[in-house]
C-alpha cells in the first residue's frame, strides 16, 4: 500500500511540474503594426488552454510598467493608470476559458508607440509576454513643381508631408525606368513628430517620359505616388536663353541706351546756363531721397512690430510677487537671473525648488506675441513659454502640458521641447533671441527672432488664463525682455 501511494505521489509531481514546465504566455513574434486614426488588436494567449482567473495590460514607459487595463473576479476593473487610454480600450476576452485574451486600441496615435506586456494568471499559474507596437502614418500624395533654370535644363521638385516613421524615396522615374541615385538633394525633416521629404533634381533634357515621385516607409506597405508630364516647350524655354538672338537683342538694347544718352547729352548742352538751377534741384532731391529712406525704414519698422496678420506686440513685465525666493529682477521687471552659482543651485534644485516667474499680465483671448533674449554661459538650464494661472512658481512644479505649463529651452547643452515625453530640438543657429507668438485659441509657436526660423509649435488647449513664463536654474543664465 505504501508503495502504492509512493508512486501515485510520484506521477503527480512530475505532471504537476510537467505542467509548469510547459505554461507560458504568448505575446506577438513581431512588433505589432498599427496606423494612426486606425484601431488595433494587441493579442496574447497562454501556452496549454487555461481559464484566466486574471488579465492585466501594461503600457511600458521610462521602464516603468502602467495599466491600462485590468481584469479581475470575472469582470474588467475600472483601473487605468494612463489617461489617454481611457475609453480606447475593449477587452475581448470570448475565449478567455482557453486562456486566449486580446486588447482592442481604438483610434491609434503616435503616443501609442512603445511597449506593452500582457500579463495572464490563472488559479494556479502565472506569467507575461512582452511586445512592441509600431505605429505607421502614410503622408500626402507627392506635390512635383518645375523651376526652370537659367543655365539650361529644370529643376523638379518633390514634396510629401505626414508621414511616421520616416520616410523613404523609394522610386524616382524620370524615363520609365528605377533612380539610379543621381537626384541633386533629398532633406528630411520633423514637424510635430510627423515627418516630410523634399526631393529635386536637376533635369537638362526631354526624356518624353513623365517624372515620377513615389514614396514610402519601410515599415509599412502604404506608399503614395505621383507624376507630372514635362513637355518639349519647357525644355525650349531654357534653351531659348542661349539662342543666337540673344547677342541680337543685346546689341539692340545697348544701341537703345546709346542714343538715350546722347539725347540727354544735347539737351544739357542746350541748358547751360541753368546748371545752377539743376544743382540745387538735384540736392533737393537727394534730401527728398533720404527723407523717403528714413520714411521706409520706420514703416518697416511698424510692420515688424505688427508680427503675423492679426497678432499684436505685448510689453511684457515680470512679476516680483509670482517670483521665486532664488530668483533677482531688476527694479524695471525686464531681467531676471538666479542668484546661485551652478552648483549650488543644483544642490538647491534637489530640493524640490522650481526657480520661476511669470509676467505680469496674462491672457484670455486673442493674438500677441513678444521677444524674450537669453544669454548663458553654460548654466544648467533655462525655460521659456507660458503657464497657466493656477502655477505657482512657489512649488516643485514639472515642465509639461498636463501640469499646465507650455515652454521650450535648454537643458546643460540640449535643447528640448518640454512636453510627456520630451522632444529634442536642434535649431540651427542656436536662439539668443526668440519671439514667441501666442494664439489663445489654441497654439503657441516660437521663431529665431533674428532670422525667423522656426523652432516649435504647441497646439494645447487653454481653458484659464494664461501667462509668460520664465525658467533660469543658476546666475550663468540671464533672461531679459
Amino acid at each position: 500500500m505504501e508503495y502504492k501511494s509512493f508512486l501515485i505521489f510520484f506521477f503527480i509531481f512530475i505532471s504537476s511540474n510537467l505542467i509548469s514546465a510547459r505554461f507560458t504566455v504568448i505575446g506577438p513574434e513581431q512588433p505589432a503594426i498599427a496606423e494612426v486614426g486606425k484601431d488595433v488588436i494587441l493579442g496574447c494567449h497562454t501556452s496549454i488552454p487555461a481559464e484566466l482567473r486574471e488579465v492585466r495590460w501594461f503600457r511600458i514607459q521610462a521602464n516603468y510598467p502602467f495599466i491600462i487595463n485590468l481584469y479581475e473576479r470575472g469582470k474588467v476593473q475600472p483601473t487605468c493608470e494612463l489617461p489617454r487610454y481611457l475609453g480606447r480600450m475593449e477587452l475581448m476576452k470570448e475565449n478567455i476559458t482557453r486562456g486566449d485574451v486580446a486588447l482592442k486600441l481604438l483610434n491609434v496615435s503616435l503616443e501609442d508607440e512603445g511597449t506593452y506586456r500582457c500579463f495572464l494568471e490563472t488559479d494556479t499559474y502565472f506569467e507575461s509576454a512582452e511586445f512592441e507596437l509600431r505605429v505607421t502614418a502614410t503622408g500626402s500624395d507627392p506635390s512635383i513643381g518645375i523651376e526652370v533654370l537659367q543655365d539650361g535644363g529644370i529643376k523638379m521638385m518633390c514634396v510629401s508631408t505626414g508621414w511616421y516613421p520616416e520616410p523613404k524615396l523609394l522610386n524616382i522615374k524620370d524615363d520609365g525606368q528605377m533612380a539610379t541615385g543621381d537626384f541633386s538633394e533629398i532633406k528630411v525633416q520633423q514637424e510635430d513628430h510627423f515627418y516630410s521629404l523634399e526631393y529635386s533634381q536637376v533635369i537638362t533634357q526631354n526624356s518624353n517620359k513623365p517624372f515620377t515621385c513615389v514614396v514610402g516607409t519601410v515599415l509599412s506597405n502604404q506608399e503614395k505616388e505621383s507624376s507630372l508630364y514635362v513637355s518639349e516647350t519647357w525644355f525650349k524655354k531654357t534653351s531659348s536663353l542661349r539662342r543666337p538672338e540673344l547677342s541680337i537683342i543685346v546689341i539692340a538694347c545697348a544701341f537703345a541706351v546709346i542714343i538715350v544718352v546722347f539725347v540727354i547729352y544735347c539737351r544739357l548742352l542746350k541748358k547751360r546756363h541753368k546748371y545752377s538751377e539743376e544743382d540745387t534741384a538735384k540736392e533737393d532731391v537727394e534730401l527728398l531721397g533720404k527723407k523717403d529712406e528714413q520714411l521706409k525704414r520706420k514703416l518697416a519698422q511698424v510692420e515688424a512690430d505688427k508680427g503675423p496678420a492679426g497678432f499684436s506686440r505685448v510689453d511684457v513685465c515680470l512679476d516680483s510677487v509670482t517670483a521665486h525666493q532664488d530668483l533677482r529682477l531688476s527694479d524695471n521687471g525686464k531681467t531676471v537671473t538666479n542668484k546661485f552659482a551652478k552648483q549650488q543651485a543644483a544642490d538647491r534644485n534637489a530640493k524640490g525648488a522650481t526657480p520661476c516667474v511669470l509676467g505680469k499680465d496674462g491672457f484670455t483671448q486673442g493674438r500677441h506675441y513678444w521677444e524674450v533674449n537669453v544669454q548663458t554661459t553654460g548654466g544648467r538650464g533655462w525655460a521659456i513659454g507660458i503657464a497657466r494661472e493656477s502655477v505657482k512658481c512657489t512649488k516643485e512644479i514639472k515642465l509639461q502640458p498636463q501640469e499646465g505649463i507650455w515652454a521650450i529651452g535648454m537643458v546643460l547643452t540640449e535643447y528640448q521641447a518640454f512636453e510627456n515625453p520630451l522632444t529634442r530640438l536642434k535649431p540651427d543657429p542656436a536662439p539668443q533671441r526668440i519671439r514667441v507668438y501666442l494664439e489663445h485659441e489654441g497654439q503657441l509657436s516660437f521663431y529665431n527672432a533674428v532670422n525667423m526660423c522656426h523652432i516649435f509649435t504647441f497646439l494645447p488647449s487653454f481653458k484659464e488664463k494664461v501667462y509668460p513664463f520664465f525658467l533660469t536654474l543658476d546666475s550663468q543664465t540671464r533672461i531679459s525682455l
